[in-house]
């Protein structure tokens, strides 16, 4: 029977790999993966700031860099548009959770970079920061989970990669080898759906979507996407409790 071209069924995540605290002067860090995307996320702050000090509420600042390595594309090493636009997205996905009017008056960075590609880098790269914010004692309401759904042919499924977000039936029919494909997705191209979430509140911090979809499927794809984020919540969760019950400091 034909499943996803990795194997996996419309609701299976990629496999996720978590490691933290792996910068040794950052606050807080931590390393997410889907599959093979992998985004590093550290935490620098809460620190006193000049330009923060006329407001109630501490100044969010965040940098995304993908580096050369991390794409089979030539890549210049320096921030590309992208770049700056993600960082943007990035932060706006994860304010809402934060609650920066305790730590006013400071200034708190998150410096993200992209060790590896292959789809899902933004979402990828919210739940490293989102750890990593936990890690380094920000006050926080919930956990922000990033994660893609879409729209694949005529078929909804979670966590897309490289392949399904190039989906095209038209060009697969002319490949011998991916044809099959088209039995499971369906005729049609990618629609990508990255969003972020704060599971606690099932409230999106960020929607974006590119390409074309139902109102009844787009409504399926977010129930997807909330019925996951508790799914990857849960796992970052058990691992922030498991570093720091290892490392002494335990939570009451």
């Amino acid at each position: 029977m034909v499943k996803r071209f990795d194997g996996r069924e419309y609701n299976e995540l990629r496999k996720i790999n978590i490691k933290l605290n792996v910068v040794d002067n950052a606050k807080g860090s931590a390393i997410f993966s889907f599959g093979d995307t992998v985004a590093l996320a550290a935490v620098y702050g809460p620190k006193p700031s000049k330009m923060s000090l006329d407001y109630d509420k501490a100044f969010l600042r965040v940098r995304y860099n993908m580096l050369t390595f991390s794409t089979p594309e030539r890549k210049k090493p320096t921030p590309g548009r992208r770049e700056i636009e993600l960082s943007e997205v990035i932060k706006r996905a994860l304010e809402p959770a934060l609650l920066l009017e305790e730590i006013p008056g400071s200034i708190v960075d998150i410096y993200i970079e992209i060790l590896n590609a292959d789809a899902g880098t933004r979402t990828a790269s919210i739940n490293a920061a989102s750890l990593a914010l936990s890690l380094a004692g920000i006050p926080m309401k919930d956990l922000v989970v990033g994660l893609a759904v879409g729209k694949i042919g005529e078929k909804i499924v979670v966590d897309l990669n490289k392949e399904e977000e190039d989906y095209d039936s038209e060009k697969l029919k002319k490949d011998p080898e991916k044809s099959k494909y088209i039995e499971y997705y369906g005729e049609g191209r990618a629609t990508d759906i990255p969003v972020a979430i704060i599971p606690s509140e099932k409230k999106f911090t960020l929607i974006q979507l590119d390409g074309e979809i139902s109102n009844k499927e787009l409504n399926d794809a977010l129930n997807l996407a909330l019925e996951k984020s508790l799914e990857i919540k849960n796992l970052m969760k058990s691992n922030i409790l498991k570093h720091l019950s290892s490392s002494g400091n335990f939570i009451y």
